[in-house]
């Protein structure tokens, strides 16, 4: 019972950590969105795209 108790709660250690962190850095699927800041009275935002999304060294 120990065990399953145990291995039920680090299952549920495991999947809380992805509700937990809000900060992701990373690839972005091929491109990004900055959050939205302030400028002259309205929100402004910058996105950024690549094309191709997939750059592979050596083709």
């Amino acid at each position: 019972m120990l065990y399953k108790l145990l291995l039920f709660l680090t299952l549920v250690g495991i999947f809380s950590i992805p509700i937990s962190v809000d900060e992701v850095f990373g690839h972005g699927g091929g491109g990004d969105v900055a959050p939205p800041v302030s400028f002259q009275g309205k929100d402004v935002t910058v996105s950024t795209t690549f094309d191709p999304k997939d750059i592979t060294a050596g083709q």
